[in-house]
C-alpha cells in the first residue's frame, strides 16, 4: 500500500488540508509542536482501519466542528483506490471505498451504492490490503516512541510482541476454545457414563418391573370388578330406597286423607245434627203458623159485595176523569177561540160553554176518595189472599221441604265418607311397616355408597400404582434401549477427548506457536541482516530464542545480539546509539518485510514519527544513512522530525503549521 493523496476536513487540528504525495519519495514532515504533524499519520491509519490516537469516536472531530472526514487515495497491487471515512458528532460513522477507472471513480463499497455498511466495507478494505491493523501498525507505521519498541523491550516481552505481531494470539484463543470444549466433553462423558450406568441398571431392573406391571394390571382388574359390583349394589339400593320412599309417601298420603275424611265426617255429622234440629224447629214453627193461618181463614168472611161496589166506584171514577179531561180540553179551546161573541151562533161554542160549566163539578168528583169501608174491604181481601199464599208452602213444608232434602243429602255423604274411611283404614293397616322399610333402605343405600367410595379409592390407588409401574417400566425400557447408542457415543467422545488433547498441545505456546515463532525468528534474522547489508558496514545481528538460567532451567526469550566486524558479539543494549538505531530500523524493516511476505502485501510505505529526537549527531547521521538505504526499495518514507538537519537532508519537506501544509522539493 502506497499513499497518494490525503484530504482532511475538520480532522483533529486540520480544518481543510489537501496533501498530494503522488510524487514524493522520502519526505521530512516538519513544524512546531501541536501543528498537526502526527495527525497526518493518524489520517492514514484512521481512513484505512478506523484507528487513531483519539480516545473516543468523536475525538477525531476538530474542536468547534460537527463532523470530520478523511479521503485517502492510495495505490496497491497495480490498482488505485480511494477510501473516505466520515464521522458525525454523537451519531455514526460512514465509510465508502472507490476504485479508479480511467478518470472516474467507481463505488465498490459493501453493499454499494445506496447504503454502504461500515463493517462489510472494512472487511473488503482488509481483504484488498491484506494488512490487518496490528500488522500495519507493526510494519508501516511507527508513531512517537514506537520505532525501537521491539528492541528496547525486555527479552521476554520481545517474544510476546513478536507473537502478537505474528497473530499468534489466535492460537491462544484456539487453545482456550479447546480447553472449553475439553471441559464440555469431559462433562458430556460424565453425563454419558452416568446415562450408561442408568441404562445398564435399568436393563437389570426390567424383569422385576415387568412383573410389577403385570401384578399391578391384575390388581386394577380386580379392583375394577369390585368397583362395578359396588356400583351395581348401589344402583339396586337406590332403586329400593326410591320404592320405599314412594310407598312411605303414599302411606303418609293415605293417613293424611284418612284424617281429612274423619274430619269431614265429623263436620258432616255435626251438620246433619244441626239440620235435624233445624228441621224439628221448622216443623214445629210451621205447625204453629199453619194452625194460626187456618184459624184466620176460618174466622175471616169474604167481602164479595163490598169488593164489587169498590170495583164499580173505581169504574165510575175513571169515567169522571175521562169527562174531566175532555171538559178541560174544550174549555182550553174556548179560551183560544174568538167565537165567544153573544151575537154569533156556533154549535161548537155551545158545547164548549157547557163543558166549561161542568168543569168545577167534574173536578170536585175527580178529587173524591174511595169510601173507607170500600178501602177496608179491599185490604181485607188482600190480607186473605196473602194468608192463602203463605198457607200453601207451610202445608208443603210440613210434609217435605229443603231441610228434609238437606238432611238426606248429608246422610248420604256421611255413608260415603264412612265407606272411604273403611277403605283407607285397610290401606293404612296394610302399609304400616313402610317407614321402617324406608329407613332400612336408606341405611342400605348409605352402606352401598360407602362401599362404592371404598372401591373407587381402591381402584384409583391400583390405577396409580399401575401408572407408576408402567412409567417406571417405560423409563427403564427407554434407558435400556439407549445403552448401545450411549456406548457408541462414549467411545466417540473419548476419541474426541483424545483429539482435543492433541489440539490443545498443538495450540499451546510450546506447539504450533513455538514452531511459527522459531521459523519467524529465523526469517526475521535473515530479513534484518539483509537490511543491515543495505546500511553498509560489517555488523551482523542474531536473535537468541532460548537461554539457560543460573539454576539450570531453560527459558524462552528473544535476545538481540549484534556482532562487530571481528565477530565479537555484544547484547543490543551495550552498543552505541548509532549502531542501535541501525539495529532498530533493521529489525523494524525486517519485521515489516516478514509480515508483508506472510500476508502477501509488499512493503512500499514507512512512516517514522520522532524517532531521531533522542539521537546524538553520529546517531542522526547513521539514521539518515539508513533512510537513504531504505529508499532504494520503499516507494514512500515519511519522517516526522523537529531536526532541521534531517529536514534539509531529505529530498522532500512537508511543512505543517496550524493546519496549513506546504510541500517543498529540496
Amino acid at each position: 500500500m502506497r499513499p497518494l493523496r490525503l484530504t482532511l476536513c475538520n480532522f483533529l487540528g486540520h480544518a481543510d488540508t489537501d496533501l498530494d504525495l503522488s510524487g514524493v519519495t522520502v519526505a521530512a514532515i516538519c513544524g512546531p509542536n501541536g501543528a498537526g504533524k502526527s495527525s497526518l499519520l493518524d489520517a492514514v491509519s484512521w481512513s484505512l482501519h478506523g484507528k487513531s490516537r483519539a480516545s473516543t469516536a468523536d475525538g477525531v472531530i476538530r474542536e468547534g466542528a460537527d463532523e470530520a472526514a478523511v479521503a485517502h487515495a492510495f495505490s496497491h497491487a497495480g490498482e488505485v483506490y480511494r477510501v473516505t471515512r466520515r464521522r458525525v458528532r454523537g451519531q455514526k460513522t460512514w465509510l465508502t471505498l472507490e476504485q479508479q477507472s480511467g478518470a472516474e471513480w467507481a463505488d465498490i463499497s459493501e453493499p454499494a451504492p445506496t447504503a454502504p455498511s461500515v463493517p462489510e466495507t472494512q472487511r473488503k478494505i482488509d481483504a484488498i490490503l491484506r494488512l490487518p491493523w496490528n500488522v500495519f501498525a507493526a510494519s508501516a507505521l511507527a508513531m512517537q516512541g514506537d520505532a525501537a519498541r521491539f528492541t528496547l523491550a525486555p527479552p521476554a516481552k520481545r517474544r510476546e510482541i513478536l507473537s502478537s505481531v505474528l497473530g499468534l494470539d489466535k492460537y491462544a484463543e484456539l487453545e482456550e476454545g479447546v480447553k472449553k470444549r475439553q471441559a464440555e466433553v469431559k462433562e458430556e462423558i460424565a453425563g454419558v457414563t452416568a446415562g450408561l450406568w442408568q441404562a445398564e441398571d435399568a436393563g437389570a431392573r426390567l424383569p422385576r418391573l415387568t412383573a410389577d406391571l403385570t401384578a399391578a394390571g391384575k390388581e386394577v382388574e380386580k379392583a375394577a370388578a369390585a368397583a362395578n359390583e359396588a356400583e351395581a349394589a348401589l344402583t339396586a339400593a337406590r332403586d329400593t330406597e326410591t320404592a320405599a320412599k314412594v310407598e312411605a309417601e303414599a302411606r303418609r298420603g293415605r293417613e293424611t286423607r284418612l284424617a281429612e275424611c274423619r274430619e269431614r265426617l265429623g263436620k258432616k255429622q255435626d251438620e246433619l245434627a244441626r239440620i235435624r234440629r233445624d228441621l224439628a224447629g221448622a216443623r214445629e214453627a210451621n205447625q204453629r203458623r199453619l194452625a194460626k193461618l187456618e184459624r184466620l181463614l176460618a174466622d175471616a168472611t169474604e167481602p164479595v159485595p163490598l169488593l164489587a161496589e169498590a170495583d164499580a166506584w173505581e169504574k165510575a171514577q175513571a169515567g169522571v176523569w175521562q169527562n174531566l179531561q175532555a171538559a178541560q180540553e174544550k174549555a182550553a179551546m174556548l179560551e183560544s177561540s174568538n167565537c165567544d161573541s153573544p151575537t154569533k151562533q156556533c154549535v161548537f161554542l155551545e158545547d164548549a160553554q157547557r163543558a166549561a160549566g161542568e168543569l168545577p163539578e167534574l173536578q170536585r168528583k175527580a178529587g173524591e176518595q174511595m169510601p173507607p169501608r170500600l178501602v177496608e174491604a179491599r185490604k181485607a181481601a188482600a190480607l186473605r189472599e196473602k194468608h192463602r199464599e203463605e198457607l200453601a208452602p207451610l202445608r208443603l213444608a210440613a210434609a217435605s221441604g229443603p231441610l228434609c232434602e238437606a238432611a238426606g243429602r248429608v246422610a248420604e255423604e256421611i255413608r260415603e265418607l264412612e265407606g272411604g274411611i273403611g277403605l283407607l283404614k285397610a290401606e293404612v293397616a296394610a302399609g304400616r311397616n313402610a317407614p321402617t322399610i324406608a329407613q332400612e333402605a336408606e341405611q342400605h343405600r348409605r352402606n352401598a355408597e360407602t362401599a362404592v367410595r371404598t372401591a373407587g379409592e381402591t381402584l384409583a390407588a391400583a390405577i396409580r400404582r399401575e401408572a407408576e409401574a408402567a412409567a417406571a417400566h417405560r423409563e427403564a425400557l427407554r434407558l435400556a434401549e439407549t445403552g448401545p447408542a450411549l456406548r457408541e457415543r462414549l467411545v466417540a467422545q473419548q476419541r474426541t477427548a483424545e483429539d482435543l488433547g492433541v489440539l490443545r498441545e498443538a495450540y499451546s505456546p510450546q506447539g504450533i506457536p513455538a514452531l511459527i515463532t522459531e521459523n519467524a525468528v529465523g526469517q526475521l534474522e535473515q530479513a534484518a541482516g539483509e537490511v543491515l547489508e543495505h546500511f553498509g558496514g560489517t555488523a551482523r545481528l542474531r536473535l537468541v530464542t532460548r537461554r539457560t538460567t543460573g539454576d539450570g532451567r531453560e527459558v524462552e526469550v528473544l535476545d538481540v545480539v549484534v556482532a562487530d566486524a571481528g565477530g565479537a558479539e555484544r547484547p543490543y543494549e551495550l552498543w552505541s546509539g548509532g549502531e542501535r538505531i541501525k539495529a532498530d530500523l533493521a529489525l523494524r524493516v525486517g519485521l515489516a518485510e516478514l509480515l508483508a511476505r506472510r500476508h502477501g502485501a509488499p512493503v512500499e510505505f514507512l512512516a517514522l514519527d520522532e524517532v531521531v529526537a533522542p539521537l546524538d549527531q553520529p546517531g542522526r547521521e547513521a539514521f539518515l544513512e539508513c533512510v537513504r538505504a531504505l529508499a532504494r526499495w520503499l516507494s514512500l518514507i515519511l519522517v516526522i522530525s523537529h531536526s532541521e538537519e534531517i529536514a534539509e537532508s531529505l529530498p522532500w519537506k512537508i511543512n505543517v503549521d496550524k493546519g496549513t501544509v506546504v510541500i517543498y522539493g529540496c
